[in-house]
């Protein structure tokens, strides 16, 4: 057994967690942009995605939906004018409000939907190939991950947007 063997009880050589977690992120988003075009709306780039990302906009202000995706509020309003104007975004103001929040639009919930039914078929692509059981677990330690990067970024000063 190597000495980097994780059962010998030393750390892995490179890559390590970080990169592996970012090599499967662009094979995601690789299959997200390929069933997004095959479903015909082929004037979505990349650079849109992460307004297509959880959460989707719902009746949320452009800086909050900028501070959620980590991006400047400058980058993030370029995207939103790209959007709209596309027709996937839209923004309305509440009743009683001149403050306009951001929606995703028909043809944006549309997108969403096929993102989703794009994740449902690679999950159940992986689980078949690395068995359901240890992907549920592979998901249940990410979920558990994930909640502890959320709680450490809820407490970390605001130093973005």
């Amino acid at each position: 057994m190597p000495a980097d063997h994780p059962a010998s009880g030393k750390a892995a050589g490179p890559p390590f967690f970080g990169a592996l977690l970012r090599v499967t992120w662009e094979h995601v988003r690789d299959q997200l942009h390929r069933a997004i075009h095959d479903a015909g709306f082929t004037d979505l780039q990349e650079a849109h995605f992460p307004v297509f990302t959880y959460p989707v906009p719902d009746g949320v202000r452009p800086s909050e939906l900028a501070r959620q995706k980590r991006m400047s509020r400058q980058a993030m309003n370029y995207l939103i004018v790209q959007l709209e104007e596309l027709g996937y975004v839209e923004r309305r103001a509440p009743e009683g409000s001149d403050r306009r929040l951001i929606y995703l639009s028909t043809r944006g919930k549309q997108v969403v939907e096929m993102m989703l039914a794009c994740i449902r078929q690679l999950h159940t692509e992986w689980a078949h190939e690395i068995g359901e059981q240890r992907f549920n677990d592979f998901v249940d330690v990410l979920q558990q991950l994930s909640a502890l990067a959320q709680d450490e970024h809820a407490k970390a000063p605001n130093l973005s947007v």
